[in-house]
């Protein structure tokens, strides 16, 4: 028997966890910043995400080329901001797996990244646990996901506000 793959069980879970704040990144260079994420959208969606060239280090960024690749692999976006493809509510496990596969296809053979895919997910405690058993890590103890820090400067400073209640 196989074992269960890290980042197709986190994805699942993450479909069902109650957890308002459920997230999956998948990384497969951590020097480099290379990672997929993904976040479950009401009603069993998907929002998939590959990091863009404004989150890479100059020297590890997608030249047009590679930009061409990954549009063309059905990833959304300008190659500045984060490349990203959403699966419709509600979205199988078929689908998702899919997407995981392909989003760590692209990390691998466009992006370049070498080394072992390491997988963090953020969920429910229970869910947690059954993910901790498949190899995945809860996510770093940060409140901020990474997800979070591509809204930049302003972003963040209103999200600060919101979650102050000064709006």
């Amino acid at each position: 028997m196989t074992p269960p793959d890290p980042l197709r069980t986190a994805l699942d879970l993450a479909a069902v966890s109650p957890a308002k704040d459920a997230f999956v990144i998948a990384s497969v260079d951590d020097a480099t910043n290379r990672y997929a994420q993904f976040m479950p959208s009401p009603g069993g969606g998907l929002l998939g995400e590959l990091v863009g060239n404004r989150y890479l280090a100059p020297e590890h960024r997608l030249s047009a080329a590679q930009q061409d690749q990954v549009r063309a692999r059905g990833w959304r976006g300008d190659g500045d901001e984060n490349w990203s493809r959403d699966l419709p509510s509600p979205a199988s496990a078929e689908d998702r797996h899919r997407v995981a596969d392909e989003a760590v296809a692209v990390l691998r053979e466009v992006y370049l990244a070498t080394g072992p895919l390491r997988v963090e997910a953020n969920l429910d405690a229970e869910s947690q646990r059954v993910a901790t058993a498949a190899g995945v890590q809860a996510a770093s103890a940060t409140p901020i996901p990474r997800w979070v820090l591509g809204l930049g400067a302003v972003g963040l400073l209103l999200m600060v506000l919101l979650l102050l209640g000064v709006f």
